[in-house]
């Protein structure tokens, strides 16, 4: 069995946001932080899902618990929720963002480091090109103190693309289908080490390309939501 289970699993990063809620976790009542682009964006990829899930009696959404991933979840629960359909709406820990992550910083750090920054042509590169994968004393030496603190203080990339890895297999022999809705950086990463099961090819941070790979295939969903079919479903 897929490491993913034998149920249908989205994976799905949150909707356009103008982070006004940041990265500090919030209640699931309180989580209100896309803009008009990502509700609309979110909700017309619900309805794909719900198309995809139409046969589905039981569906859990994990989410991180940031607040624009949890208006996400929000907005998909009720979307599946309007034909009786029985959704779950789990916030996990497990799934957030990386830990003291700052874009500002990150961008401020590449460069300061000599390195590029990822664009669509060279995305598969992104995780080559980030200064916080290996914090080797090389990079840190071409750093201003500020951001030296800054890199050596934020989550190894390798170690949080685990914590996602972990945490989507330990929920493998779960029934139902899931949906787990996280952040690019996670994502990106999590797909990388599902292509060992050939399972996905991930490009460009915003705007994934899903390929089937031998009998397992992929799902383009929207532009934001990947898919996966174990083939006992197809």
């Amino acid at each position: 069995m897929s490491i993913l289970g034998d149920g249908i699993t989205i994976l799905m990063r949150h909707g356009y946001t103008d982070y006004k809620q940041g990265n500090v976790p919030v209640a699931i009542g309180e989580a209100n932080d896309l803009n008009e682009k990502g509700i609309e964006a979110v909700t017309a990829s619900a309805k794909e899902i719900r198309e995809i899930l139409k046969d589905s009696l039981k569906v859990t959404i994990y989410t991180s618990p940031m607040g624009r991933a949890i208006h996400t979840a929000q907005i998909i629960q009720e979307i599946l929720s309007e034909e009786g359909r029985d959704v779950h709406l789990v916030s996990a820990i497990e799934l957030q963002e990386v830990h003291n992550w700052n874009w500002p910083l990150f961008k401020e750090a590449v460069l300061a480091s000599g390195l590029e920054m990822a664009t669509k042509e060279h995305t598969d590169k992104w995780f080559a090109l980030n200064p916080f994968r290996e914090k080797t004393p090389e990079l840190l030496a071409r750093l201003p103190g500020h951001l030296r603190d800054f890199v050596q203080k934020v989550e190894n990339v390798d170690e949080a693309r685990k914590r996602l890895l972990d945490f989507v297999e330990s929920k493998a022999d779960e029934s139902g289908d899931k949906i787990y809705v996280s952040h690019e950086g996670l994502l990106c990463g999590l797909l990388k080490d599902l292509s060992g099961e050939k399972l996905y090819t991930c490009t460009r941070s915003h705007f994934y390309e899903i390929k089937p790979a031998d009998h397992v295939y992929g799902l383009q969903i929207g532009r934001n939501n990947l898919g996966y079919h174990p083939a006992s479903r197809l």
